[in-house]
């Protein structure tokens, strides 16, 4: 996973296990903010494409080297993932299309 948000950080990070259900989400910012600038949390809100289905959100919260959470997706295919964090600067926010592909058997 990985994108920019509204101020110019990048963040990357990881989905797992990328199957239906429960997933842990791991977000790292760069460049790293610190201090009274890094946020308390990020919070992710997540809707299927082209379904009508309601969203599911999260909140990630600081660890030592970016935010952690978990995030439950409902089924298989593209979800399009709103990230937002507020800063002293303002409400920062971005996009991020994820796929949850089919399991090859």
């Amino acid at each position: 996973m990985q994108g920019f948000l509204s101020n110019g950080v990048f963040l990357t990070g990881s989905l797992s296990p990328t199957m239906p259900g429960k997933n842990t989400v791991q977000l790292v910012l760069s460049p790293v903010m610190s201090g009274a600038s890094r946020p308390a949390a990020i919070t992710l809100t997540a809707a299927m494409l082209g379904m009508h289905m309601i969203p599911t959100r999260a909140v990630l919260t600081r660890t030592v080297r970016g935010y952690a959470g978990t995030i439950t997706l409902p089924m298989f295919g593209a979800y399009r993932m709103r990230v937002e964090m507020q800063t002293p600067a303002g409400m920062q926010r971005g996009i991020i299309i994820i796929k949850l592909p089919l399991p090859r058997w």
